[in-house]
């Protein structure tokens, strides 16, 4: 069995989400930017078992070694959270940071972070990602942690790293 990969950046712990975790997580899905951002991932998650299927899916990422669900941590209190899955096809990455505490730089921060886990444990693999055209705080941290925009399409910029 594979042990969660925790990280640290200066002011930041991106750690496994705790199944205590979940209302704070719930928070984070609700918020009307995260609907109108990832709505897939909204939509997939509407109902508590739902989002506790999502909790099991990302534990066999973990014990697969083809992804994770860190959550950002930052003094004791869960603020967001990173994702990378299927590592072993297409590694693609997403995000979302509670609405307290977005354009504090803690997205850039734990992004940056997992990019650099990524790139050490896989570098040769490309890590993609699909944002809002709409999002410029996203494809902005996105750009400065690396990543390059290889397309747009359906409403969506895609970048590559």
């Amino acid at each position: 069995m594979n042990t969660f990969p925790a990280l640290h950046t200066k002011r930041c712990i991106l750690r496994e989400i705790s199944r205590r975790e979940l209302p704070t997580l719930r928070e984070i899905i609700e918020d009307k930017q995260f609907q109108r951002f990832l709505p897939e991932m909204y939509n997939a998650v509407k109902t508590e078992e739902e989002l506790l299927q999502l909790m099991r899916h990302f534990d066999t990422y973990v014990q697969n070694e083809d992804g994770a669900l860190w959550g950002i941590e930052t003094e004791d209190t869960l603020i967001g959270f990173v994702a990378i899955m299927d590592i072993s096809y297409d590694p693609i990455l997403f995000y979302a940071l509670h609405s307290h505490y977005r354009s504090q730089g803690y997205a850039k921060e734990a992004v940056a972070e997992v990019v650099r886990y990524f790139k050490d444990k896989h570098p040769n693999l490309y890590l993609h990602t699909e944002v809002y055209n709409d999002n410029h705080a996203s494809i902005s941290i996105l750009q400065s942690c690396g990543f390059k925009i290889s397309g747009k399409e359906n409403k969506k910029t895609m970048l590559t790293l």
